[in-house]
């Protein structure tokens, strides 16, 4: 399944959770994660979605994630 597909079955389990998974746009900044799912009770989880082997460039995967602090 291509990442898009992957993407649409999340925003459809975050919202029958009754929470929310907008898009993260970053112009000019790579390896930023895909989504920000937020959650009933102030959960916040940032979310990657990775393809598999083969199915494109990955290169850069999780360079952000290192820097955003916890």
């Amino acid at each position: 399944m291509k990442d898009g597909g992957i993407e649409q079955r999340l925003v459809k389990a975050v919202r029958a959770m009754g929470g929310i998974a907008p898009k993260l746009v970053s112009p000019g900044t790579s390896g930023m994660p895909d989504r920000l799912v937020l959650l009933p009770g102030g959960r916040g989880i940032f979310v990657e979605v990775i393809m598999m082997p083969g199915d494109g460039d990955v290169v850069g995967f999780g360079r952000q994630h290192i820097q955003v602090p916890c």
